[in-house]
């Protein structure tokens, strides 16, 4: 059932199955008894995804699907529109449903303080007034993310090991090339892996709060000039901090979510 099945299973002790009795033909998971279509899956993908991308791509369903059904038991969806039949309404009631609970009851509860974001400015000056360039590969699995490293570290080149893993970007485009950052406009969960480098060396692979994998690449590392002060970081720097805060504690209740579920993954058609 590959990587990220065997981790829903796990993790939810949920009902992994090849079959799924009752379930409409073409189903790929079910959630609590609800189904998610085949076509849902490839409507959540890019054409010529990799098997990988897909398995990613359930896993996603399953947890959209999961935070959906929390949405209307705390009574955020409308009563008065009708529960879609078909497939590709299913797919845009869940999608809505989920942001709406994420919205609602997750980020528009999350609050950093002003205390809070002095800490993380104050806490290390070098990375405060300096801004870096970056390359970066972001992956569905822990696994694709190691291999990618590994080949990397064999030698092979970010746009070698970037077009076996992206679309063939337009001539002259490096979409896995960053711009110059500083560090309040860096994911945190990024400062201190990025803190590490120096110029030519890799990340670990790092876990992002949207279950994504990156490596990042440090290309340049200079000074800001002229150095920038804490009301010109705060903002960004808030909202960064909040961000991480959202993602960590939106991961928690999919965690919580899952621990209750009942999740049947079936075979593709």
């Amino acid at each position: 059932m590959g990587l990220r099945a065997s981790v829903l299973c796990v993790v939810a002790m949920a009902a992994c199955s090849k079959g799924g009795a009752g379930a409409p033909p073409g189903t790929r998971a079910l959630v609590n008894g609800r189904p998610i279509a085949a076509i849902e899956v490839q409507q959540h993908l890019a054409p010529g995804a990799t098997p990988a991308q897909e398995r990613a791509a359930v896993d996603e369903l399953v947890r959209e699907e999961l935070l959906a059904q929390r949405a209307v038991e705390l009574g955020l969806a409308d009563p008065k529109a009708a529960e879609p039949a078909d497939p590709q309404g299913r797919y845009v009631r869940r999608r809505a449903l989920a942001k709406q609970f994420r919205l609602k009851e997750l980020f528009e509860k999350t609050t950093v303080t002003d205390d809070e974001v002095r800490a993380a400015f104050d806490a290390h000056p070098s990375r405060v007034q300096s801004e870096v360039q970056l390359s970066k590969l972001e992956f569905p699995s822990v696994a694709a993310a190691e291999a990618a490293r590994t080949a990397l570290t064999h030698g092979q080149s970010f746009e070698q090991v970037a077009s076996a893993q992206l679309p063939a970007p337009a001539p002259g485009e490096r979409p896995w090339d960053l711009p110059p950052l500083p560090f309040e406009r860096l994911p945190p969960s990024w400062w201190d892996p990025v803190d590490a480098l120096q110029v030519g060396q890799l990340s670990p692979v790092i876990a992002q709060p949207d279950h994504r994998f990156v490596v990042l690449e440090l290309v340049a590392r200079r000074a800001r000039d002229p150095q920038v002060t804490f009301e010109q970081a705060r903002p960004a720097l808030q909202a960064a901090l909040r961000s991480a805060r959202f993602e960590a504690r939106a991961s928690e209740v999919e965690q919580q979510l899952l621990a209750k579920a009942k999740v049947e993954l079936l075979a593709a058609p």
